[in-house]
């Protein structure tokens, strides 16, 4: 008769440690895998089923890994530890279970850097590069990159999409075959503290229900816009936006952004400088609220697709709440095309467009202005130039030393005067000039004192007023 022979659940466990280099630390177990002597993360992933483990790399395993487990932590040998994906179909590591965190690892070779479809998730302190596809995904699931460098990868550095979450942070994106970051599909992510540079389309793409906020970030260098925010949610604050090869932040097709401004309406300003083509363009139903910014240099062009002025606003909406500095932009400061522009400013903090290459205002199309408060001075053309049935209301404010005329009035273009009113003075031609009987303007008051001292005359005799 054969005799039975049982193993204690003490044995079944010094039988594992025999096999495999394994550390208790109270309730905490630590499995080390030796990747160049052929032990894998994917079978020390089968231990201690039910239990939080932390899996230590040494060296480069050559594998892709799946985290189907809650409460799994992977970090690397002090020597080093790496992942380098095999399957180009799939990422090297794809994360399942929930509060899984990596640390420290270099990711490479495969399909995707990382697939994150659980929860909680934590990815610091890692490196993902020259992946196939994206460097990190979050298709539905949540989590943070934090202090990471993700270069050189096929599609977008970071992509968040499928209504998935992600907080990225003290991290450095570029070099994506697509987009730094691609927010879309539901997907929601903060960017903070973070460098989004040298990507071949945009630096941040916000896209199709997606929310995207975005603080104290450089977004530079990129191959298009900076940000793109098209039929999505966004917020830009703090940040630097500086020469990339389409527009600073571009916003489209009934997206809607706060630049320079929080949920709140607190000030955090941008700076918005020496981009290809515009600094922000607003365009196809998009509208933006524009507060405290600095939109320097803008059109530098070749690519001036997206216009070359500091703000350009086509079919949509712009409104400018006061502190915005519109300086020396290749064309005008603020061009507006079968739009509507508000400046809701007060006078403490006014809207300043200076120095543009052209004109500070330019309006065409039927477009329409609400101009509170604004200085418009030194600009190297008219300071403000109505054409083509566009309106304004001008309330307060200077309108100063332009080298052409104050205000141009043009093909059917209307002006109203309210008080308190603005002054008119310095211009090289006249301070308000009417080119056809179409065009002219109308006083409340009948007041237009505040137009004085421009040295080809005042209101043209042109000009007869529409109260007259």
């Amino acid at each position: 008769m054969r005799k039975k022979v049982f193993f204690s659940p003490l044995i079944v466990i010094l039988l594992v440690l025999a096999v495999w280099e394994v550390q208790v630390y109270g309730a905490e177990i630590v499995i080390k895998v030796n990747c160049t002597k052929g032990e894998t993360i994917t079978n020390a992933l089968q231990k201690f089923i039910g239990n939080p483990i932390t899996i230590e790399v040494n060296g480069s395993c050559t594998e892709n890994v799946t985290i189907n487990r809650d409460d799994v932590t992977l970090i690397k040998h002090i020597s080093g530890g790496a992942v380098n994906g095999i399957a180009t179909n799939n990422a090297a590591i794809v994360v399942m279970g929930d509060r899984a965190v990596i640390d420290g690892l270099t990711v490479t070779g495969a399909g995707g850097g990382f697939r994150v479809q659980g929860n909680s998730t934590m990815i610091q302190n890692c490196i993902v590069h020259d992946v196939v596809f994206n460097g990190i995904g979050f298709p539905g699931g949540s989590g943070t990159v934090d202090t990471c460098m993700i270069q050189n990868n096929g599609m977008h550095g970071v992509n968040i999409s499928n209504a998935g979450s992600a907080t990225v942070t003290n991290t450095t994106i570029g070099g994506s075959g697509i987009h730094g970051l691609n927010i879309s599909g539901g997907g929601r992510a903060t960017v903070t503290n973070s460098t989004i540079s040298s990507n071949t389309e945009r630096g941040i793409l916000v896209y199709n229900g997606g929310i995207g906020y975005v603080d104290n970030c450089t977004i530079q260098n990129n191959g298009d816009d900076g940000i793109l925010i098209e039929a999505a949610n966004g917020t830009v604050i703090n940040s630097m936006i500086s020469s990339n090869g389409g527009a600073g932040v571009l916003v489209s097709r009934g997206g809607s952004a706060k630049i320079g401004m929080n949920g709140g309406g607190a000030k955090y300003p941008n700076t918005i400088n020496n981009n290809q083509s515009s600094g922000i363009h607003i365009y196809a139903g998009g509208s933006a609220f524009i507060l405290g910014n600095t939109i320097d240099g803008n059109g530098t062009g070749p690519n001036i697709i997206h216009g070359q002025s500091g703000i350009l606003v086509a079919g949509a909406t712009a409104s400018l709440f006061g502190g915005n500095t519109i300086t020396n932009n290749r064309v005008n400061g603020i061009q507006a095309v079968g739009s509507s522009v508000f400046f809701v400013g007060e006078g403490s903090v006014p809207d300043v467009i200076s120095g543009n290459y052209n004109a500070g205002i330019v309006g065409l199309l039927g477009s329409s202005f609400e101009i509170y408060y604004a200085t418009i001075n030194g600009n190297n053309g008219n300071g403000v130039n109505l054409n083509l049935r566009s309106t304004a209301i001008i309330t307060g404010g200077t309108i100063s030393n332009n080298t052409e005329h104050g205000i141009r009035l043009v093909n059917g273009a209307g002006l109203v005067f309210v008080n308190p009113a603005v002054t008119v003075t310095g211009n090289a031609w006249f301070g308000l000039q009417c080119l056809d009987a179409e065009s002219s303007y109308f006083s409340s008051s009948g007041d237009i004192s505040g137009i004085s001292g421009n040295i080809e005359g005042n209101v043209s005799k042109t000009c007869t007023g529409f109260d007259k």
